[in-house]
């Protein structure tokens, strides 16, 4: 069954959003660890969408998750017709010299899979994890 939160960008609603995923995640099966993990990557997510969509209090963020087997499958999506955010290579590492750039290798290294879709004003991105048997 899909489990979906609708949250405004409020500073106070992050947090709590964090909970609630990494609650769905232990309730699913999945180790504490991972499921830190995955709270982590929604979390940073979140951040990216404030940063290059919205800025705080200007929007909302719609976030799924549902079990597929042996996965949890996680979406995060936001509407950002006015966004700031520039296109990049998914596998790409970040430049060493730079402060920016390693939310994206963090996620793509904690979760199974990772994918960024642009979809006209829409930017989603799905995540999976195995849960372990």
């Amino acid at each position: 069954m899909k489990q979906l939160l609708l949250i405004n960008l409020k500073p106070d609603n992050i947090p709590r959003a964090a909970d609630w995923i990494e609650s769905i995640c232990r309730s699913e099966g999945l180790p504490e660890m991972d499921s830190y993990q995955v709270k982590t990557c929604v979390v940073e997510a979140i951040n990216n969408a404030v940063e290059h969509a919205y800025g705080f209090g200007k929007g909302t963020i719609n976030i799924g998750l549902w079990k597929e087997g042996r996965q949890m499958m996680i979406e995060i999506s936001n509407d950002n017709e006015n966004s700031q955010s520039v296109d990049f290579a998914q596998d790409a590492e970040p430049v060493p010299e730079s402060e920016r750039g390693r939310g994206w290798l963090i996620i793509k290294s904690w979760v199974d899979d990772a994918v960024m879709k642009r979809r006209g004003g829409r930017t989603v991105v799905r995540l999976t994890k195995r849960i372990p048997i």
